[in-house]
């Protein structure tokens, strides 16, 4: 089955609490005639699985799944959340080093 036999194409998505957005979206009947194409079809991009016209699942990659939880732990060490942020501070205020002089300070 391909891609456009079974994507509804991009639509708004809104989950309560978060911003709409416009993602790439399939109904639950498209998702299960073409079950064994989804693997490759998520792979550049989460696809919103709706119902009646309302999201109910999400499906991504094995490798977008790993990501995210990636960003989940770094962000949950409160302590490195809050270096991070004071780092996008100093960066957005034009306090940065050069690579060599960065690679200098650590020895290397």
């Amino acid at each position: 089955m391909s891609r456009s036999a079974v994507m509804n194409g991009h639509k708004s998505v809104h989950f309560p609490g978060a911003p709409e957005r416009l993602m790439l979206t399939m109904s639950i009947t498209n998702a299960r005639k073409g079950f064994l194409d989804l693997p490759e079809l998520v792979q550049d991009e989460p696809v919103f699985v709706t119902k009646h016209g309302r999201p109910v699942m999400t499906l991504l990659s094995a490798e977008q799944y790993e990501g995210m939880l990636e960003t989940i732990e770094i962000l949950s060490d409160q302590a490195f959340a809050k270096r991070l942020q004071k780092s996008i501070e100093q960066a957005k205020a034009g306090k940065t080093v050069s690579l060599a002089e960065a690679a200098a300070r650590m020895g290397l």
